[in-house]
Parts: structure tokens; sequence; C-alpha cells
């Protein structure tokens, strides 16, 4: 069998949130529509201290990029929505509003993140898994800018900030994908060897055996957290006679940020 059983809600982003929310390597995240007071008043604060913070919203379990936003914290109320009533109809776009990492690690400019695979081969009675090195690379296919022009629902530009490869390699996209783009080249994927080599030629400041230790920790808390997932103990329980029967391989999305620290997306 290739998956695990409940395994899906367990990689929702309102249940990562909850569980790793606290963990320094997991931006600042508030799950909605419980934490919309929370927000906003976070982001107040951030005004009145002159933070600019900026805030993405995403919504609970989507993928390829898609329904994600960034706002700066002026116009925090666009993530966070009206005020919840118990109405489906005011259900929210977004189920988590967190802290963009507005200081990424650029590569000529552009920004980019790690898919790491973990492959889990076991749930009960504890959980096993492993981090493969040989991760992907992938890049946005505009230069990176915080400029307010690219920024809010209506006018936000993915390929500045969403390293997806679906938004980079995208048919309406195809003439920045296969520009050839400074230090990137053509495309928006590296092999992880590349990056490295990269590191150590360009970025020496960086430790790339300290940035698998961080992977490294970060895959064992997601590890942990998915098989502490109500669904995930209950479905596995018939897993537990000590004989793998199940694997599954998951994707785990992080950055670097400009001083070398991992965060999980």
């Amino acid at each position: 069998v290739t998956s695990y059983a409940g395994s899906e809600p367990a990689c929702f982003k309102t249940y990562t949130a909850k569980v790793l929310g606290k963990e320094p390597f997991h931006p600042e995240t508030f799950i909605l529509p419980n934490e919309r007071d929370a927000f906003l008043a976070r982001a107040a604060a951030c005004k009145r201290a002159g933070d600019p913070t900026y805030w993405v919203g995403k919504p609970q379990n989507s993928y390829a990029g898609k329904g994600i936003t960034l706002v700066p914290t002026a116009q925090a109320t666009a993530v966070a929505g009206p005020a919840w009533k118990g109405n489906a109809g005011q259900r929210k776009k977004f189920s988590v509003v967190q802290r963009y990492v507005e200081r990424p690690l650029l590569v000529g400019g552009y920004k980019s993140h790690m898919r790491v695979y973990m492959l889990v081969t076991q749930m009960s009675p504890s959980v096993r898994a492993y981090v493969h090195k040989e991760a992907c690379v992938m890049f946005t296919t505009l230069p990176y800018t915080l400029d307010a022009g690219g920024m809010g629902p209506m006018k936000f530009e993915p390929r500045v900030h969403l390293t997806n490869f679906d938004v980079n390699a995208s048919p309406k996209n195809l003439l920045n994908y296969v520009a050839d783009k400074p230090v990137i080249g053509t495309g928006s994927l590296w092999p992880m060897n590349r990056f490295e080599a990269w590191l150590g030629e360009n970025r020496p400041d960086v430790d790339v055996d300290a940035m698998w230790r961080q992977i490294r920790l970060i895959g064992r808390s997601c590890a942990e957290s998915i098989g502490q997932h109500p669904s995930v103990k209950r479905l596995s329980s018939d897993y537990s006679s000590g004989t793998p029967l199940c694997n599954e391989l998951f994707g785990i999305y992080v950055m670097l940020d400009d001083y070398g620290k991992v965060w999980m997306l």
C-alpha cells in the first residue's frame, strides 16, 4: 500500500499550524476564523510599531499556489475577511494567515524553495521516516520585489512570490519560463547538488550541513505530527504488527532566508 489511511487531513495547513505553529521553524500563523481577532490585533500592533510586516493568506488544503495572496500589514483585513457569524455563506476564502518571510535568500535576484522528500514507512506504534537528501529547488520566474503593485487579492503577482512549479511552468508563463534568467538560466528548477554548489561558491556564510540539520529536524517534527493526527492514529492501528505494510512519500516545502535559517512553508 502506498499511502496511510487518514494522512490527507494530517497535511492540512490548519492542522500543521495547530500542532507546529509554535516551532521556531514555522512562521507566525493564525487559523481562521477562530483566531481572526488575534490576527488583526497582531497586525495592528505591527502597524503601530512601524514593523513592515507582510501576511500570506492560504486556503486550508489547496495546492499549486491556488488561492494564495500577499498583503502588507496595512491591508490585513483583506485576508482576515468579515467577522465570523456561523453562516455557511460567510466562510473565509483563507483558512490560515501566515507571516511572510520577506527576506528570502535570493539566487540571481529570484526567490526559491526546496521540495524535500520524506518517506514514512511506519506510523504505529511509533513513526519511522527518512528524509531524502536529493531535493528539488524551485524558483520564481520574475525577480523578487516587495513592490506594493504586486500585492493584494486583486493584483497579486504570484510569479514574484510563489515558487510553485505549476505557477511558473504554466503555458501562459512560457516566455518567462524559457528566458535565460540571471544565474538561474532557463526554466525554474535545479537539482539540490547544483544549489549546494552555488551556496558554496556564492554564500559561504550559509553552512550546507547546518541547513540539512535544520531540514531533518523539520522532517522529524512533520512525521511525528502526521502520526499523531487522530484519523491516522485510529486507522493505522491495523498496521502495528511490526511488519511494515504501508509507506507514503510526503513532500515538505522549506525555504532559506537570507540569514541561512530554514523555514517550513
